[in-house]
């Protein structure tokens, strides 16, 4: 047997030589090579020996003549096979190194189906562990190599405690048993040893194989971008491309269906609902049957996981979504075609869907498409006929309430911006300046004055100054302005007012005349002055009198 033990490590150190000289193996290989011929050259040793123990056993065994000396060598005779045989499984193990180990199934982690809460976990868990083997491994390696080291030290100390007790006895029975367990001991540490050897080489070969992070981690990206990556993409792309297909299909079919050529109905709105669902559900499963044919159940775990934990989740808003599938079918607070107010603007409810279009046709872009769960607490009523949908309307003139003056240029859901004479622009929020009051003088506006002539006129005061100031500001008007723009000129007696008699002058005129609202009140007032003068009216002015009692 020994013979044969020698045959072998011949055999294998020939072989290294032989493969050295044909292919030159990398430094690290070849390191770890020696090593490995170190080891077994030590565990050769007391394989050699344990053979020698063996055959010297059987001699024994063949000269004995008591049964009780039979069975003692019988007894160490087992023994001696014991260790022999786990001398021979480390010679085996160094041979092998980490593939022998992989090879007999041996793994650190004790991860198992059974300890997962579900089947459906499994391959997340796997993916993990393979993400973590290499670490995990060495770990578990080194562990045992402690054990075993531990396990080493107790046999030396019990090896030198029976040499201890050996010393203070000679009992012929008791020497026989120390013999006996000396050998299992001895047997024991070899086994420790061989165990040591076996891990260090594995722990070696291993360590040689670690690759710097950064190569690593650069390999990782490059096998999910071949792999997981690319089913990614696929899927996204296979799920938007079937959700397109969907709608663009049910676009055709809504086009020539007689059920939506009419008003949209109850009916008409359920169909557009479910129909949206099946297109988002299509989507899905197109997506989920890309990972299924290319298996990565990895992706697909998590797809399903995502699904289960969203439809979880939507338990706690399923009021919220009754009262979405209630706006969608046209029978919540906000309904198509009526006007609501968002964000202190009118609107019409263009359209009811997952995107909502609110619409109103005075501002330039003026359209807004808001998700359903925004507006489904908005209050809308049905809009009257003569009812504006904003006060003004580009190139009208306004005039404000902060005595602002201009021609409106830009007028959008932010802001309107006002072009007032000599080129400035003013600028207002919409909101701001709805508030503003605005004042639209491009469809008709009316001119406002009161002028006073003094009490020596009073006896013509109710007879005559009215209705010569009226003729004259009339005829001054249409010399100045057509004719068809002048719609009314009036001119009362308003009151006996403290220093004059005051007259109220109305100037009706027509949108065409809205550039010139400060000119008209400029110009009557002017008409006015005119006729005192050639009438010798006396314009009073404010005046105190002080009378003595």
């Amino acid at each position: 047997m020994c013979f044969h033990l020698r045959l072998i490590l011949l055999s294998l150190l020939l072989a290294g030589a032989i493969h050295s000289q044909t292919i030159e193996p990398k430094p690290s290989e070849k390191a770890i090579s020696e090593e490995r011929i170190s080891s077994l050259r030590e565990v050769m040793e007391p394989l050699e020996e344990s053979n020698r123990v063996i055959e010297r056993l059987f001699a024994q065994l063949e000269k004995a003549d008591g049964e009780d000396a039979k069975k003692l060598l019988l007894g160490q005779i087992e023994l001696e096979r014991e260790r022999l045989h786990k001398l021979q499984e480390n010679f085996r193990d160094i041979i092998g190194g980490a593939e022998a180990a992989e090879y007999e199934g041996e793994s650190s982690h004790d991860l198992t189906i059974e300890q997962l809460a579900i089947d459906l976990v499994e391959p997340i868990s796997r993916a993990v562990q393979d993400m973590s083997a290499s670490p995990r491994e060495l770990d578990a390696l080194r562990e045992r190599l402690k054990l075993w080291q531990q396990k080493q030290e107790k046999c030396t100390t019990i090896l030198e405690r029976i040499q201890r007790l050996r010393t203070v006895t000679e009992d012929a029975g008791l020497g026989i048993e120390f013999d006996l367990t000396q050998r299992l001991w001895e047997g024991r540490k070899a086994e420790c040893q061989g165990q040591i050897g076996v891990l260090k080489d594995q722990i070696r070969e291993r360590e040689s194989k670690r690759r710097p992070f950064l190569e690593t981690l650069s390999d990782a990206l490059g096998r999910f971008f071949r792999t997981k990556g690319l089913n990614l993409v696929l899927a996204m792309l296979s799920g938007v491309v079937m959700f397109y297909v969907s709608r663009r299909l049910y676009g055709m079919v809504r086009k020539y269906s007689p059920m939506h050529r009419q008003k949209a109905s109850f009916a008409s709105r359920l169909v557009d609902v479910v129909a949206g669902m099946l297109a988002v559900l299509a989507a899905l499963l197109c997506s989920m049957l890309v990972f299924y044919v290319r298996g990565d159940w990895l992706l697909l775990t998590l797809v399903v996981l995502f699904l289960i934990g969203a439809v979880w989740a939507g338990k706690a808003s399923l009021p919220q979504h009754v009262e979405e599938v209630r706006t969608l079918l046209n029978l919540g607070s906000i309904r198509e075609g009526e006007r609501v107010v968002y964000d202190g603007l009118p609107f019409r409810v263009k359209s009811l869907g997952f995107l909502t279009t609110l619409h109103n046709p005075r501002l330039e872009g003026g359209e807004y498409r808001i998700p359903v769960k925004k507006v489904m607490h908005m209050i809308s009523r049905m809009p009257d006929d003569k009812e504006p949908w904003f006060p003004t309307e580009l190139n009208d003139w306004v005039h404000m309430a902060d005595e602002s003056y201009g021609k409106i240029i830009t007028q959008t859901p932010e802001q309107v911006v006002l072009l007032k004479l000599g080129g400035s622009m003013k600028t207002y929020p919409t909101a701001e300046f709805l508030q503003g009051k605005p004042e639209n003088l491009s469809h008709g506006y009316r001119v406002d004055l009161t002028f006073g002539i003094d009490y020596q006129h009073q006896k013509i005061s109710t007879t005559e100054v009215a209705d010569i100031l009226e003729q004259a500001i009339y005829q001054a008007l249409i010399g100045k302005f057509d004719k068809q723009d002048i719609r009314s000129v009036k001119v009362e007696f308003k009151e006996a007012g403290s220093s004059s008699l005051d007259y109220l002058v109305n100037v009706d005129v027509s949108g065409n005349l809205d550039s010139r609202y400060h000119v008209l009140s400029r110009m009557v007032a002017g008409v006015c002055v005119d006729v005192c003068n050639e009438r010798a009216w006396v314009i009073p002015f404010t005046q105190i009198t002080v009378h003595q009692a």
